[in-house]
């Protein structure tokens, strides 16, 4: 069996792999993230919900916020950096949240909302801005437009979405 074009494709892989800049460049033009893009999707197999933001800058990340009737909210902080341009002109940033049957134990990342609840959901996403504060707000999902007049402070549970 002969292992070269797989040696030499993990090798030629490995070179491709660059580092997520952590720290701002000294000249990092200081701006308030916004979303550009924001996609998300349930697989119920995978018992998950999955998260892509793209930001208009540097993040300090972000997450979402859904609820069914206002009263049970629940606010996950999970969105983490994918990749970033190291002038700060833009992030990618994506986040789970893992599917639980228990009631019970709802926490960061664990929600008991299933894929079948997605109509239902009134869903609010937020970025951080470097500081942990939130710089911006979407309403997004099937139920969207029962949330647009809504600033960032007001969508219940929000002033939990701290780091």
């Amino acid at each position: 069996m002969d292992l070269r074009p797989s040696m030499w494709g993990a090798l030629f892989g490995m070179g491709c792999i660059h580092p997520i800049p952590t720290e701002p460049p000294p000249d990092f033009p200081s701006g308030v993230p916004s979303f550009t893009d924001l996609v998300f999707e349930c697989d119920a197999e995978a018992g998950r919900w999955r998260f892509e933001a793209s930001a208009s800058s540097w993040a300090g990340g972000g997450g979402v916020a859904w609820s069914e009737d206002g009263d049970y909210v629940e606010v996950h902080q999970v969105f983490r950096t994918v990749s970033r341009a190291e002038d700060g002109s833009d992030e990618v940033l994506r986040g789970d949240v893992g599917i639980i049957t228990d009631f019970r134990q709802p926490a960061n990342g664990a929600t008991v909302f299933s894929c079948d609840a997605r109509p239902r959901l009134m869903m609010w996403s937020y970025l951080l801005d470097l500081e942990g504060n939130v710089a911006d707000c979407q309403p997004f999902g099937t139920r969207r437009n029962a949330l647009r007049d809504l600033s960032c402070g007001e969508f219940p549970g929000m002033d939990t979405a701290q780091p």
